[in-house]
């Protein structure tokens, strides 16, 4: 069978269990395939002895799994059994564990969970298949009473996660010495820190032009956000990648925000409310490792190019003036398109003020 169900027969992770729940439906149809061949062609012998000798020469091999079960077990007693024990004896009742392997976790450490590959919590499998920055934005955009106060994870599974200071100090891990199962050999947990997650949505870097010059936000796309990206027609463009970044504002190294964002190749489209016939400024938060140049266009019209200079290892953000008589409706489709395409830039905010 070269595909069961929609996972390839070759896909072989953790002894290939995804295809087992198939094994059982094929073992009847080879059975049964065999028998109804045979059962014309010659006496019951010639029927019953291939799949006899087939049953002796599977022996072996059940033995052997039976040992790799063995040490799986041990596996998860000495990781997921000994994290949940240890978040029992130790965490607050109130406490809520952001996890990425939902079971034993949950069962032996008696407090609530968040499951952030899905299994378990509705809404985070999308955002985490996407990438950091979109898991980090569903992550920001919880309740305050459903945000996790710890993450016991394989930090090996979520690096750009654990750069960021939402991760925090680390209470206990579990280290396996011989791996036969587990997703990664090292789960940690860490306390959760909310410290750099911003609760307003709103530019910080040019906040000047709302605080005394009176314009208004008409308009704010989360470039990392899944739900902000649907509501504004977001498309990233020719290729992209999904990016998380944590640092301070330019001219404010006191204020430090984590953002979720995209780095596309070629360019971006997205649609935004506007007021028509007034001027607009458009700002972008972005992480300018290098300088890069993008093409605007404001409904299919070209309006300039927007020159964004080099400041790394900051959130800057630069602005682009739309002319009033570029707006003709209440809304917008604002399309970025890189003028030399040598690397991906990055974007993680927009905002439309006018």
């Amino acid at each position: 069978m070269p595909i069961t169900g929609f996972i390839p027969a070759g896909y072989n992770s953790h002894h290939h269990r995804y295809q087992i729940p198939y094994i059982p439906a094929a073992s009847l149809l080879v059975l049964f395939g065999w028998w109804s061949v045979m059962a014309k062609r010659g006496p019951r012998f010639w029927r019953v002895v291939p799949l006899s000798i087939i049953t002796i020469l599977m022996l072996p091999g059940l033995w052997r799994f039976g040992h790799m079960v063995s040490r799986n077990a041990s596996n998860i007693r000495d990781h997921q059994v000994a994290m949940g024990r240890w978040i029992d004896e130790h965490l607050p009742q109130e406490s809520l564990v952001a996890i990425n392997d939902a079971g034993a976790i949950a069962y032996y450490g008696r407090r609530p969970v968040l499951d952030l590959v899905g299994l378990v919590t509705n809404g985070s499998a999308l955002p985490n298949r996407a990438g950091p920055g979109s898991l980090f934005e569903w992550l920001e955009n919880l309740p305050p009473e459903r945000r996790p106060t710890h993450f016991a994870i394989f930090p090996d599974w979520f690096p750009y996660l654990k750069k960021t200071t939402l991760v925090g100090a680390k209470l206990t891990h579990f280290t396996l010495g011989e791996n036969t199962i587990s997703g990664a050999d090292t789960k940690s947990l860490y306390l959760a820190n909310w410290d750099g997650v911003e609760t307003e949505d709103l530019p910080w870097v040019r906040r000047e032009l709302i605080t005394l010059w009176d314009f208004t936000v008409v308009d704010a796309l989360d470039v990392g956000d899944l739900t902000s990206q649907a509501a504004h027609e977001y498309e990233g463009f020719d290729r992209w990648k999904d990016s998380l970044r944590e640092f301070a504002m330019a001219g404010a190294p006191e204020r430090v925000v984590i953002d979720g964002g995209r780095q596309s190749s070629h360019g971006e489209r997205f649609r935004m409310r506007s007021r028509p016939g007034e001027p607009a400024a458009l700002i972008m938060r972005t992480e300018a490792f290098r300088e890069f140049s993008l093409r605007v266009l404001v409904d299919g019209k070209e309006v300039g190019q927007w020159e964004i200079p080099r400041a790394p290892v900051t959130w800057t953000e630069p602005v682009f003036q739309i002319p009033g008589d570029a707006l003709t409706g209440d809304s917008v489709l604002i399309e970025l398109f890189q003028i030399e395409t040598k690397t991906r830039y990055p974007s993680f905010h927009y905002w439309l003020l006018q």
